[in-house]
């Protein structure tokens, strides 16, 4: 790029405009880093959430309830609390009450957390290299029993 094409760039854009001196405040560049620094199974759950949630009732021919907005929402806080930036995003399922079930399946692990509503639902995970299996209920904000088959479901067996 010639000095003066650089030059036209800067003064048509005001993002690299000397102007605009305090870059990290502008929102393109706020728009640019949370692009970057957002773990990319949060686009790749929210997206399926969103086709998930435009399904009508009896989507699956036998008279299911249409997706609840506060199963994806609460499914969408517990994936926020317990994954990490670098966790393999799950399996999204709709169930036919209205909830929905995220699921892996891999290094050895089988990881099933049902949502039906906030702080409502179960889980169930084993592991298959030490036998460990263990199930329970989603009722508080204490999600510790989770901690260990999502560490487990990140890691490389």
């Amino acid at each position: 790029m010639s000095s003066n094409a650089a030059r036209a760039y800067r003064a048509d854009d005001d993002f690299l405009s000397p102007a605009t001196a305090n870059y990290p405040n502008h929102p393109r560049f706020q728009q640019a880093r949370t692009a970057v620094s957002e773990p990319r199974w949060r686009s790749d759950v929210l997206g399926t959430l969103e086709s998930l949630l435009r399904m009508p009732a009896g989507w699956n021919s036998y008279g299911s309830k249409p997706m609840s907005w506060d199963a994806a929402m609460f499914g969408m806080i517990l994936l926020n609390s317990l994954m990490k930036t670098d966790t393999p995003p799950p399996s999204v399922v709709p169930t036919a009450g209205g909830g929905l079930q995220l699921e892996w399946h891999l290094n050895k692990v089988d990881l099933e957390i049902h949502v039906t509503g906030p702080y409502e639902g179960d889980f169930w995970w084993h592991d298959h290299l030490t036998g460990e299996e263990v199930s329970g209920e989603i009722k508080s904000a204490d999600l510790q029993a989770l901690v260990k088959p999502m560490n487990r479901v990140g890691r490389s067996a």
